[in-house]
């Protein structure tokens, strides 16, 4: 099941911008700008999406900073218990070759619990999301297309 993906408050260029990214990788996620909403008025916008996961990116200092999320169900909502802390993005725009159409499916490589984060499925696609302990990213056909995102740890 696809996530919604959005930010913390008040986000900058940077943080909004890999909320955007994730969208164009995830399959069937929607990207909702925050703005003034509570997490309760996201939940809303997830249920009627009909969506099952919140995934909000926070941050640091100005840059994307630390991954959250929230499982929500048909009466209620809770967060997750794993986080992830960044301690580096690099975004689609900064690779030489930038790749951003969105893809129908996503290959998920994954020994960290991204995929229960993320929500997401195994399925079979050129498009791998691979995640270790070190870093998070994407590839296309054997070449790297963005984001890259650099686990400084995950918190259990």
């Amino acid at each position: 099941m696809p996530p919604l993906i959005t930010t913390s408050r008040n986000p900058s260029r940077r943080t909004r911008t890999l909320t955007k990214d994730l969208c164009i990788r995830i399959p069937n996620s929607k990207q909702e700008n925050r703005g003034k909403k509570s997490i309760d008025d996201l939940v809303d916008i997830a249920r009627k999406h009909g969506l099952e996961r919140i995934v909000i990116v926070t941050e640091r200092k100005g840059n994307p900073g630390k991954i959250t999320a929230i499982k929500v169900t048909e009466w209620d909502w809770e967060w997750h218990p794993n986080v992830i802390i960044l301690s580096g993005v690099k975004l689609i725009r900064e690779f030489k070759q930038a790749f951003r159409e969105r893809i129908d499916a996503l290959s998920v490589h994954d020994s960290i619990g991204v995929s229960d984060i993320f929500g997401l499925e195994d399925e079979e696609s050129d498009m791998v999301l691979t995640a270790d302990e070190t870093r998070i990213t994407f590839t296309f056909m054997g070449r790297e297309v963005g984001p890259l995102m650099k686990i400084l740890k995950v918190v259990h």
